[in-house]
């Protein structure tokens, strides 16, 4: 929702109102595919039934007779806004993440409170509602001059049972599309901007790696940078093993295929990753004759969502590499 200070989702509803009901309260919760309470909403009217200040109201009641003054239902239209903290959007993306498609799935759960009538409605009328000082008695009178009778004398009957109070429940689940996410959620929701790569996710045969990235992702999401590159480096040291256990420390390709990607020393995937764990010994002694700012010396969240892109290419490429000639 663009217009609102905080991140929201805006859902419009239409609710159809027979002759014979009146909605007194409509409220709704939002709930994540998983069943965690996201967000509650107190809706409004999105497009009144008429404007000058006016509401839908009961003009004219009849006991029985004649049902040629009867009239169709109404529809009104209601928004529901679901404001949604960073919790909240951490779980919704958490959840989405373990979705084979990775598409969002969001849970509406809507309560309409109404009361029935049980005599006959002649007619939907609009009534005026005026201000008045505290010293004014309100009386409600008919918008409409056709009305034949607008002293709503019937509420005070006592001989004939009139109004229930009824509450009226729907669960209604909705997915939303991975690309529609990412393209035109995402950004307005405040969780950035997303381009799509498309990595063919191969055997995974290395589970354990795979296992150890997903814990950098959630590093990730909590925003602990350094234990992202942290976990990133794992990852490598583990591939660095597989690699020169089948090819051997002096075969071409863990040398020259593997070896110039992965590196060594502070050069290539092992010293970029290994950042984190030197930033202090960087402060105090520098690298090499360089010396840099004190402020200068940090991993951002390039740094470390550079990491998570990249370790995932260099999985899929290990396990290219082991599953060739076997």
């Amino acid at each position: 929702m663009p217009d609102s200070m905080v991140p929201s989702l805006s859902v419009a509803i239409n609710v159809n109102i027979d002759r014979n009901t009146i909605p007194i309260q409509v409220s709704a919760r939002l709930y994540s595919e998983d069943n965690k309470l996201l967000s509650v909403s107190q809706p409004f009217v999105d497009e009144p039934v008429q404007s000058n200040n006016q509401q839908i109201g009961i003009a004219t009641v009849y006991i029985s007779g004649d049902s040629s003054l009867q009239s169709e239902g109404i529809v009104a239209s209601y928004k529901l806004v679901f404001q949604l903290n960073k919790e909240a959007l951490d779980h919704l993306e958490d959840v989405r993440k373990t979705n084979a498609k990775k598409d969002a799935t969001l849970q509406f759960i809507l309560s309409i409170d109404f009361m029935e009538i049980g005599i006959d409605v002649d007619h939907f009328a609009l009534f005026a509602i005026t201000g008045m000082s505290p010293n004014q008695f309100a009386v409600v009178t008919s918008a409409m001059l056709q009305a034949r009778n607008n002293d709503l004398h019937f509420l005070m009957e006592k001989t004939h049972p009139s109004f229930a109070l009824k509450q009226f429940k729907i669960k209604q689940p909705y997915t939303i599309p991975s690309s529609d996410w990412i393209n035109d959620f995402v950004p307005l929701l405040g969780l950035g901007r997303y381009f799509i790569v498309e990595i063919p996710e191969g055997k995974r045969s290395l589970g354990h790696a795979w296992e150890i990235l997903n814990e950098a992702e959630e590093a990730f999401r909590r925003w602990e940078r350094d234990a992202v590159m942290t976990k990133c480096r794992e990852v490598g040291q583990y591939l660095n093993r597989q690699i020169k256990k089948k090819f051997g420390k002096d075969s071409f390709t863990y040398n020259e295929r593997w070896g110039r990607i992965y590196g060594a020393g502070n050069k290539g995937f092992t010293g970029w990753t290994s950042f984190a764990l030197h930033k202090e010994d960087i402060k105090s002694s520098g690298t090499g004759e360089r010396t840099y700012p004190e402020d200068d010396i940090k991993v951002t969240s390039s740094d470390a969502e550079a990491a998570l892109f990249f370790t995932k290419l260099l999985i899929k490429y290990c396990e290219e590499l082991l599953d060739e000639d076997s």
